[in-house]
């Protein structure tokens, strides 16, 4: 740990340096930090429209569940009034057949 320290302080040593070299390190720092900012805030900003799609796709999906359950119920209905009216008619041709 203390063999990586001294080696950091080396690295990060600047008095050694020029005004003219200082401040060109602390303009690259300064412009790497801003590129870095920039491209964090253009990756969130995608994070959240693909968020956002996602959320879309849900509401989308379970509203096409609630419109194909009620066309099931729908369907379901029709085909029980089918059978009911059918009984109906099964049972009114009997009657038809017992008054011959």
């Amino acid at each position: 740990d203390e063999e990586q320290e001294d080696e950091t302080k080396k690295i990060v040593d600047v008095s050694g340096l020029g005004s003219e070299e200082c401040r060109y390190l602390l303009e690259k720092l300064l412009t790497m930090t801003v590129n870095q900012t920039c491209l964090a805030t253009q990756k969130e900003g995608k994070i959240r429209e693909l968020d956002n799609q996602i959320q879309q796709a849900h509401q989308q999906n379970a509203m096409h569940q609630q419109l194909l359950q009620h066309m099931i119920e729908q369907q379901d209905l029709e085909i029980y009034d089918l059978m009911l009216q059918n009984e109906e008619d099964s049972s009114e041709s009997d009657v038809d057949t017992e008054i011959l």
